[in-house]
């Protein structure tokens, strides 16, 4: 049985690794440093005013005093590979 592993997506993505269709979704926590603080901020705007649309529209919802230089480069790195 072959079971997909899809990369994290700040639109989806919960904390940890989640069902998601026939798939299992990366969860944030698991990107290396990536503060607990800084994915609570990200997944409650989220929830608050639904999917970001924009670089712009995540900058203005997520507290970006939680985000680090560390976490912009790991996740550049987590979404494209």
């Amino acid at each position: 049985m072959e079971i997909a592993v899809e990369p994290p997506d700040i639109n989806v993505s919960d904390a940890n690794f989640t069902p998601h269709g026939e798939a299992i979704r990366f969860g944030l926590a698991a990107v290396k440093n990536v503060g607990r603080n800084a994915i609570d901020s990200i997944v409650e705007a989220r929830t608050k005013k639904g999917r970001f649309t924009s670089i712009f529209d995540f900058c203005e919802r997520v507290d970006l005093r939680l985000l680090t230089s560390v976490f912009w480069n790991r996740w550049s790195r987590a979404c494209h590979g």
